[in-house]
Order: C-alpha cells, then structure tokens, then sequence
C-alpha cells in the first residue's frame, strides 16, 4: 500500500494519472427520480448510469416479488423492515444492514410479511434492461 498524503494511492487514483471521462459527473436526488409500481405494494425509483443501474425501493406489508432471473448481476441492500427473500432454493428472513447477492440467472423473489415493509437499495450490472426502457420512456 502506497500512502501520500494520509490514503493509499493505490486506491485513489491521482486525477493527472486518471482516464479521460466518459460523460460529465450528475447531482442527483431519488425524489426527483422517476416513480414505477411493477408490482402492487412496491415503489421503485431507479437512477441509470451508463455501466450502472441503482434503484431505491419503497415496499409496503404484504407486498410480492414474483419469482424470476435476469441476466444481470444484483445486489440488494436493506435499509429498513426486513424481506422474504428466496435465493436459488434458499428462503431467508433479511433485515436492516443485510445484503444479498445475485449471480446472473439465479432464481430469486419473495416480498414482504404482514408485519413490516421494507425500503431497499436494489444495485444492476449492467443496468436491468426492463429498468431502462421505462426510464428511457418516461
């Protein structure tokens, strides 16, 4: 580990040994995001970048996600409340702090119980398709 300046340089790239910028930087705010309900009891509002899909999940009690796989890799992260969660052929209770990884493909689903809802960050690479059709519409 090569430390300047108190972090790891290794790490943190000097900006005059960086690449050249794909696209100019973005501010952005998930309640200026744009709001989707693929499914009753859920809201989603997705952020897209060009490599990378990010989507803030709102989820009520008793709400579901039908079982189903895509090709792109996710990661779910639980902020609040907790979810049923049913990974290949494993079912789990995930709460706030948890995280779940999905390979491409794998088989997974669940929803919320009738005592809690959830708020989700749900993270796409590449970014889900379906998602990026319906931003790109809106």
């Amino acid at each position: 580990m090569s430390q300047d300046n108190g972090y790891d340089t290794s790490y943190f790239v000097p900006t005059d040994d960086a690449g050249t910028p794909t696209e100019p930087g973005r501010w952005l705010s998930w309640a200026d995001a744009k709001e989707f309900s693929p499914v009753i009891g859920a809201v989603m509002r997705p952020i897209l970048g060009k490599n990378l899909l990010v989507n803030y999940i709102t989820v009520e009690p008793n709400s579901p996600s039908p079982p189903h796989a895509h090709e792109e890799e996710q990661i779910t992260i639980v902020l609040e409340g907790e979810m049923i969660f049913t990974l290949g052929e494993e079912t789990r209770v995930i709460k706030a702090g948890e995280v779940v990884y999905i390979p491409s493909w794998v088989n997974h689903g669940g929803g919320t119980g009738p005592d809690s809802g959830a708020v989700c960050i749900d993270v796409f690479n590449p970014p889900r398709e379906q998602l990026r059709a319906l931003i790109e519409e809106g």
